[in-house]
C-alpha cells in the first residue's frame, strides 16, 4: 500500500506542478524532455475514455444479464461497479509502467 501511495502522490505532484517535476526529472527518460501540454490532454484523454469505456461494457453486461436472468437491477449493479473498478485497474497500472 505504502508503495501505491507514494505512487500516486508524486503523480498528483507532477501534474499540479509541472516545472518543479521538469526541476527533478534530471534527464530520465521522457521526463527530461520540455513540458508538453498537447502531450498532457492526449494522456488524460486516453485515461478517461478507458475508465469511460470499462464502466459503459459493465453496465452494458449488467442491462444483458439482467435481461437474461431476471435479476433486474443486482447485475447492473454488481456489473457495472466491477467495470469501475477494472477501468481504474487499468489506469493505475499504465501509470506505474510509466
Amino acid at each position: 500500500m505504502g508503495r501505491a501511495v507514494r505512487i500516486l502522490r508524486a503523480v498528483f505532484h507532477d501534474m499540479h506542478m509541472p516545472e518543479m517535476a521538469m526541476k527533478n526529472a534530471g534527464g530520465q527518460g521522457d521526463k527530461g524532455k520540455e513540458f508538453n501540454p498537447m502531450r498532457s490532454i492526449a494522456v488524460a484523454g486516453g485515461a478517461g475514455m478507458t475508465l469511460l469505456s470499462c464502466i459503459g461494457l459493465g453496465i452494458w453486461g449488467g442491462l444483458k444479464c439482467d435481461e437474461y436472468l431476471g435479476t433486474y437491477p443486482f447485475g447492473l449493479i454488481g456489473l457495472s461497479l466491477l467495470g469501475a473498478i477494472s477501468g481504474l485497474w487499468a489506469i493505475i497500472r499504465k501509470m506505474i509502467g510509466k
